[in-house]
């Protein structure tokens, strides 16, 4: 009897002490997934002196001349004709060309939070139309709702799985193998913007890695047209030019093929290509063969490039993040080799809050290194930075973000709502409009 007594007693000094034990581990999880801490004394005592946050991160270069209110975008080039000048020199040459931009990241940007805005607002102010590039399919295809995307016969690979071949991804991080009967077919959705609804000009690329390969595509407005590429290695592209709300591209044969994606631009103006990868730390992008990068530079040469990487680098109780920052250095490096006339942005990481040792959330204490780690890496780089988390009203943004009405970030104080990318592309926009003025007023200084 004694004995069935003591019993419950036991068996919750057991569950309080496993408890306590959890709160001795460091923060886990797969992927982009984290396991919340479990810390039972939380709420008795204060932040310890380490988890201090700063307010904002010391960032190694002022940018020069911002206008009030605007988050400027620090350019680390050592020659004014360097880097940013690139893209604000192309902004001038919009009307009679097109200006293109890759935004690649994790999925921060994912389903095209963000970049539509930024894309809708650019052609807005300096033309285009389309969506851009879309690669064959991808894993939030179907959270996407600028366009409405079918795709069939298509094995997807991507540099974050587990048995991928290396070599073989593009910029995007995606490659893909047709099998028979493989076909894509892509429209913009005029819902977002009627910019979206149309095009002048569809192109799709693919490696046949010397082998054959032949194609069909067709247009909303026009007749199927077969289209033979060359039998070699490399990559290469397969261009319709005609006005069209719709576009399908379809194999008809090439086993040993490997395809990438498929675009619709305007003739002019802006296109903003997203190149999200969920789960991607954008170290990989090294990888890529270089010559893939030249010919990618020489068939759709982007005139800026905007990285978005951070989420799946942070990871609680690491705040050196040096070593990391070398290794953004040697991505940027990788890339500029390829495209040496092409404009490179880092973005910052955007703030990201939890459960802070006191029990409040707030922004996580790695953050900021993070973030100067970015800004280090961009400045030894030579190329641009942008600092996200300033933007966003620095230290707990995020959580503001999170219990705002709508609310601008999901809960897991991570990643952002429509609404949030909209706020983020609007800061974003004006810094790139800002840069590009002061480019115009250096011009025609004497």
């Amino acid at each position: 009897m004694k004995k069935s007594l003591f019993r419950p007693f036991l068996l919750a000094a057991c569950v309080i002490a496993g408890l306590l034990l959890l709160g001795l581990l460091p923060e886990w999880g797969l992927g982009e997934w984290r396991a919340k801490p479990v810390d039972l004394l939380s709420s008795l005592r204060n932040d310890a002196p380490g988890d201090t946050i700063a307010e904002q991160p010391v960032i190694a270069v002022e940018s020069d001349s911002c206008r009030p209110g605007v988050t400027c975008i620090a350019d680390y080039a050592a020659d004014t004709a360097e880097n940013m000048a690139y893209f604000y020199g192309a902004l001038n040459e919009a009307a009679a060309r097109p200006v293109r931009i890759a935004f690649i990241g994790d999925s921060f940007i994912e389903a095209d939070i963000l970049t539509n805005a930024l894309r809708d607002l650019l052609q807005e102010r300096y033309g285009g139309c389309g969506v851009g590039y879309v690669t064959i399919d991808h894993v939030a295809r179907t959270a996407r709702h600028t366009i409405h995307q079918r795709t069939t016969g298509f094995e997807m690979h991507s540099a974050v799985d587990k048995h991928y071949e290396a070599s073989l991804p593009d910029l995007s991080g995606y490659y893909f193998l047709p099998q028979t009967g493989a076909a894509v077919e892509l429209s913009g959705n005029a819902e977002y913007s009627p910019r979206l609804a149309r095009a002048d000009v569809s192109q799709f690329l693919f490696d046949t890695r010397g082998g054959h390969a032949s194609f069909t595509v067709s247009t909303d407005g026009g007749a199927v047209q077969r289209l033979t590429a060359e039998a070699r290695t490399g990559l290469q592209c397969l261009t319709l030019e005609a006005p069209m709300q719709r576009v399908r591209w379809a194999m008809e044969g090439g086993g040993s093929t490997v395809c990438y994606g498929l675009t619709m631009d305007g003739r002019t103006g802006v296109a903003l290509d997203n190149l999200s990868l969920r789960g991607s730390t954008g170290l990989t992008i090294p990888a890529i063969p270089a010559e893939r990068l030249v010919r990618l530079d020489a068939l759709r040469h982007y005139d800026l490039v905007v990285m978005l990487y951070g989420l799946n680098v942070m990871a609680r109780g690491k705040r050196d993040y040096t070593a990391y920052g070398v290794q953004v250095e040697c991505m940027i490096s990788h890339l500029r080799q390829a495209m040496p006339h092409t404009a490179f942005l880092v973005m910052g990481i955007a703030d990201r809050c939890g459960k802070l040792p006191n029990g409040s959330i707030g922004t996580l204490p790695e953050v900021v290194p993070l973030i100067e780690a970015q800004a280090a890496a961009a400045a030894k780089a030579g190329v641009a930075f942008w600092n996200t988390y300033e933007a966003m009203g620095g230290k707990d943004a995020m959580a503001q973000f999170a219990n705002a009405t709508p609310p601008l970030a999901a809960r897991d104080y991570t990643h952002i709502s429509e609404e949030g990318g909209q706020r983020i592309a609007h800061w974003l926009f004006n810094a790139l409009v800002w840069g590009h003025e002061l480019y115009n007023m250096k011009q025609h200084q004497p």
